[in-house]
C-alpha cells in the first residue's frame, strides 16, 4: 500500500522548470517513496491536469504525465464511491476546501492510509485525520 500521496500541485511543481518551488526535503521524500513503491497519485490528478491544459493554464500533457508516473513506479489510486462519500463529509470535520478535486485527494489519502504531500494551504492548516506534509518546508 502506498505511504505517500502526491497532491496535484506538488506534481505540477516537481518538473525541471518549477522544481525550486518544492523543498529539497520534499523532493528527497518523494524520490525515496517512488523508489520503494510507496508513492501514489489519485486518479483525479489526471482530470485536473487535463482540464488545466485544455484551458491553457499549463503545458503538461495528462497522457505524458501518466506514462511518466507508471514508468517511475508511482501508483495511481482509482476513485470509488467510498472516497466520494468521504470527500462529501469533510466539511463536517472542519475542512474548508471547496474544490471537489482537492476534497477527493484528501479523502483518497485518508482512506488509503497515506500521508499527503501538498502545497495547498487549506489542507496544510486543516487539523484532520491524516498526516499532511508541506512540500515547501
Amino acid at each position: 500500500m502506498p505511504a505517500l500521496l502526491l497532491d496535484t500541485n506538488v506534481v505540477l511543481r516537481s518538473d525541471q522548470h518549477r522544481k525550486h518551488e518544492v523543498s529539497r526535503a520534499a523532493t528527497t521524500l518523494i524520490d525515496a517513496a517512488a523508489a520503494n513503491g510507496e508513492a501514489a497519485l489519485s486518479s483525479i490528478t489526471f482530470l485536473e491536469v487535463a482540464t488545466l491544459a485544455e484551458r491553457g493554464r499549463i503545458s503538461v500533457d495528462a497522457e505524458e504525465l501518466y506514462r511518466y508516473v507508471i514508468q517511475n513506479g508511482i501508483r495511481v489510486i482509482p476513485l470509488d464511491a467510498r472516497m466520494a462519500m468521504r470527500a462529501g463529509r469533510l466539511s463536517g470535520e472542519g475542512y474548508a476546501g471547496r474544490d471537489p478535486a482537492d476534497r477527493m485527494i484528501v479523502a483518497t489519502a485518508i482512506l488509503a492510509g497515506c500521508d499527503l504531500i501538498t502545497m495547498d494551504r487549506e489542507v496544510i492548516d486543516w487539523n484532520g485525520p491524516l498526516r499532511v506534509i508541506d512540500a515547501r518546508a
